[in-house]
């Protein structure tokens, strides 16, 4: 698919999004948080932004970014892809309100990447 092709595609996408009425944008959101955790990860964090409550970013920042143990190449691969969203959010988050919590959910989020990427001895 060429990158032509692409952009007509989520032009054409956005146009079907805008014709959608609420209810029906709802039930298809759901049903998509339903079956991917990406999906539902979005929700939240979207849910969460909205009414300005970092618990959520800190409780996606915890379950996203903490690995426990050591990640080989393909796993810590699988893992950047996965975060990659909440460090968005995180970024997100630093160019809609900035404070003294959100600095420590930063500093959170570096432990558990910086914590997690050390292999146990």
């Amino acid at each position: 698919m060429t990158a032509r092709d692409r952009a007509r595609e989520v032009t054409d996408r956005e146009r079907a999004i805008a014709a959608m009425d609420l209810e029906n944008l709802r039930r298809i959101v759901g049903a998509a948080a339903d079956r991917h955790d990406d999906v539902a990860r979005a929700v939240r964090v979207a849910a969460a932004r909205d009414t300005d409550d970092l618990a959520q970013l800190k409780a996606e920042i915890d379950r996203g970014l903490r690995t426990r143990r050591f990640l080989g190449c393909r796993e810590s691969s699988a893992w950047a892809i996965d975060a990659r969203p909440i460090v968005h959010e995180i970024r997100d988050a630093v160019a809609s309100h900035s404070s003294a919590e959100l600095v420590g959910l930063i500093e959170r989020a570096i432990g558990h990447v910086v914590v997690s990427g050390r292999p146990s001895s």
